[in-house]
Parts: structure tokens; sequence; C-alpha cells
């Protein structure tokens, strides 16, 4: 018995901030399933590590919420000062994955270097790190 792996992808057109969402179904298919398909929650708040990373010019951040919360997922420089907000919205439980465009918050590409993200969703945040190589 394989266990089911829900994805929300999110493609987004950043010039109009306008994002969409498709579920998939990891271990079962790599299109689009409708919401009638069985999905399993997952059980712990996580952030994965971003792939590929290093990266260059977009990655992939996946993260799992167990519960529906205000959710906020912030890219840092090494200074702590924000690049770029990438979510900032109430989002239900499940597996998220979310590309991230090397873009600032002026729709700007950043430079090479060290980057960190927090995802912080309720009480509950985890920071992990990240390499931009162009």
């Amino acid at each position: 018995f394989k266990q089911k792996t829900a994805y929300e992808i999110y493609q987004c057109d950043w010039s109009s901030d306008v994002c969409s969402s498709d579920l998939v179904m990891r271990g079962l298919s790599t299109t689009a399933v409708k919401s009638e398909t069985e999905v399993i929650l997952p059980t712990e708040f996580d952030l994965e590590q971003n792939y590929p990373n290093p990266f260059n010019p977009n990655t992939s951040i996946s993260f799992s919420l167990t519960v529906k919360n205000h959710t906020k997922l912030v890219v840092y420089n090494t200074m702590g000062q924000v690049v770029n907000t990438v979510i900032d919205a109430d989002m239900l439980p499940g597996s998220h994955k979310i590309v991230w465009n090397g873009m600032d918050s002026n729709h700007h590409p950043v430079t090479s270097g060290i980057y960190f993200y927090r995802l912080t969703s309720g009480k509950q945040s985890v920071t992990k790190q990240m390499i931009l190589m162009k």
C-alpha cells in the first residue's frame, strides 16, 4: 500500500499578483486531479528544504500545515531584511508547494547569495537556508 501525498501547486503571475492552484498527487500521477480525490492531511507542521538548492532562478518550497491558519512565507537576506513575502494568507491544512522566482518584493531579480526563508503559521515557525547561484 502506497501512501498518497497531496500537494497544492501555485502558479503565479507576479506582474498582476494573481495565483491559481492545482492539487497534484505524488506517487499517483503528475497531472492535476479534482478535489474529490482522497487527501491525507499531514500530522505535523513542516517546512522542507527548497529544491533545487543551490538554485537559479527558480526554486520550489514545500511545507505542511495541520490546521487552517494565517500563514506567511517570507524570504530574508543575510542582514535579516525582508526580500519578499511570498505567502501572506489564510491557508487550509495540507501539503503545499510554491515556486519562488528569485525576485524581491519590487519584482527585481535578487543577487547571488545566501537567503533564509521562514514559514510562520499561528504560533509555529521554522526557518531554513537557501543559496541562489547565478
